[in-house]
């Protein structure tokens, strides 16, 4: 019953492989056509903006800097490389907005294509594929891998480290080239997501021990010293940025973490499953009872197979990226690093180990169900269409979402109405900077400090230097967020005038109008004049 055995047309597959992945990309399509403010207004975040706008900027001055002013290393490596690779090849912002998607769009189409081969092997010889394939087209229309950031290249890494975890246990001949290409790809996935080497270490760890087994363990010094080589380059690399080892906006998290706490390790691991179901399901309160049942039900069938002495290379690999997974979340649960629950971002890993688990409880069933084979296939085929059916709704939602009615596109007309109301001299500090600072033409300094330098984070962060000081040293002339939407320290936002007023979305995320204040520079300073910033750029 073992995935890896049971494969009968594997030169079929690459076929397979490429027809599906064109038509996922071919399905995804529409939802980018849909027009700019559609774009912003449903697909992307505020955080997209974070890459999009240092990306645009370091590609035409040579700097990593979000405000064009301060250095920042606040991004996920890789990703934002290609990005800024990507702003050298076009000549507007709008264009750069559509490859980003673009590109997006044609990692989760590949990484459909995976998820169709990795299931291809079973038993169920097109029908588990199919589920399986369209389950992870049921995330893609929730918009997860919709958001422009760096999760869908992360999702399409997983997928593609799964795939040679699976062909290790079959391909005994070429184990030491598939340790090679783990290795690599292990590299490439903590570049993507720096958290994410917790993961790689878990993998590499347990594939170390499976080489020394096998018989391969002489190659293991060298590749550690070409991933402690990797590890180097990657911390040397946002030293050079923004003058830390680490993202600044790790950091920052790390510093809110303390104060906010987390939300719970099971409920971190928990929350990232109704991430595969339609809105409609995703907030019932048996999402925690079918979760556990999901375990339990593994737990068995775990169990059921190494009583027989052949647990499956399938149930292997989920097993590891279980504890793979609890490893990485711990990081955030015991490190005090900020978690919020609306990180989809942060979720691949976790989305590839609920597809797995799923898709090796269902191979089992159909395996060991004691009906007939048609019973069985009939009940995998309304499966299929349910889910199918279920997905097609949740994308005829998303197409036809109410957009002008929420805070994003808010966002935007308002960024929209700088642009041609406002001075080009003005700057604005903005908590929520993203859309801001990518659509006003305008300068904007990221004041949640996840985007900005150092220097901030050691002086207004930490509060060594209240908020009012760096606005004057920094030149701020207006400030621009929702009220309950910003850590406005020292600054009494309600003694500001106002600029402008952009009036509250349907169904805002704060519920509240936007302001555009105007900044009036006081002497905020301390009485002994203590209050020193660093100059500008550091």
């Amino acid at each position: 019953m073992a995935l890896s055995d049971t494969a009968k047309s594997p030169h079929h597959l690459p076929l397979l492989f490429l027809l599906v992945s064109a038509v996922v990309f071919l399905l995804q399509l529409p939802f980018l056509f849909q027009g700019e403010e559609y774009v912003v207004g449903t697909l992307t975040n505020d955080d997209t903006y974070y890459y999009l706008q240092t990306a645009w900027n370091t590609a035409r001055t040579g700097i990593c800097s979000f405000d064009g002013i301060t250095p920042t290393n606040g991004v996920q490596m890789l990703w934002f490389w290609i990005l800024t690779g990507a702003a050298r090849l076009v000549s507007s912002k709008s264009l750069l907005l559509s490859l980003c998607l673009g590109l997006c769009f044609a990692l989760n189409a590949y990484s459909a294509g995976l998820v169709f081969w990795v299931f291809r092997s079973s038993k169920s010889r097109y029908l588990l594929p199919l589920i399986m394939t369209t389950l992870w087209c049921a995330i893609l229309v929730k918009g997860t891998y919709w958001l422009g950031l760096e999760n869908s290249l992360h999702a399409a890494t997983g997928w593609t480290i799964v795939l040679l975890a699976l062909q290790w246990h079959r391909a005994e001949g070429k184990r030491g080239r598939i340790l090679w290409g783990l290795l690599v790809l292990l590299i490439l996935n903590t570049y993507i997501r720096l958290d994410s080497a917790i993961i790689s270490a878990v993998i590499f760890g347990w594939f170390g021990i499976l080489a020394v087994i096998h018989g391969h363990g002489k190659r293991l010094p060298f590749m550690l010293i070409v991933g402690a080589a990797a590890a180097l380059a990657l911390f040397g690399g946002y030293y050079l940025m923004g003058g830390t080892w680490i993202p600044i906006s790790g950091m920052v998290k790390q510093h809110w973490g303390q104060a906010e706490g987390s939300p719970g390790l099971f409920a971190m691991i928990a929350t990232s499953f109704p991430d595969l179901l339609p809105y409609s399901l995703s907030a019932t309160r048996f999402i925690w009872i079918v979760v556990a049942l999901l375990f339990l039900t593994f737990a068995g069938i775990c169990f059921a197979q190494w009583r027989s002495r052949s647990i499956s290379p399938l149930s292997q690999i989920v097993l590891l990226l279980i504890v793979g997974n609890l490893a990485y979340l711990s990081i955030f649960h015991f490190g005090n690093i900020s978690y919020d629950l609306y990180y989809r971002w942060y979720k691949s890993w976790q989305h590839i180990m609920w597809l797995l688990l799923i898709g090796e409880i269902v191979l089992f069933l159909y395996v060991k169900a004691s009906q007939p084979k048609v019973p069985r296939t009939i009940a995998c085929v309304v499966v299929l269409i349910l889910i199918g059916l279920l997905t097609l709704r949740q994308a005829y939602y998303k197409f036809h979402f109410p957009y002008r009615e929420y805070t994003w596109h808010q966002r935007y007309l308002a960024a929209k109405w700088i642009n041609r109301n406002m001075p080009p001299a003005i700057i604005i500090g903005s908590w929520n900077a993203g859309q801001l600072g990518y659509f006003s033409g305008r300068t904007v300094i990221n004041l949640d400090g996840l985007i900005n330098g150092r220097t901030y984070y050691e002086t207004v962060i930490t509060g060594e230097v209240p908020l009012s000081h760096y606005l004057n040293d920094r030149g701020v002339t207006h400030l621009f967020d929702y009220p309950s939407g910003t850590r406005p320290g020292d600054v009494n936002l309600q003694a500001l005038p106002v600029e402008k007023e952009f009036p509250r979305a349907e169904f805002g995320v704060f519920g509240e109008s936007m302001f555009l204040w105007e900044w009036i520079p006081n002497d905020y300073s301390g009485d002994d004049g203590s209050y020193l910033i660093p100059a500008l750029g550091t």
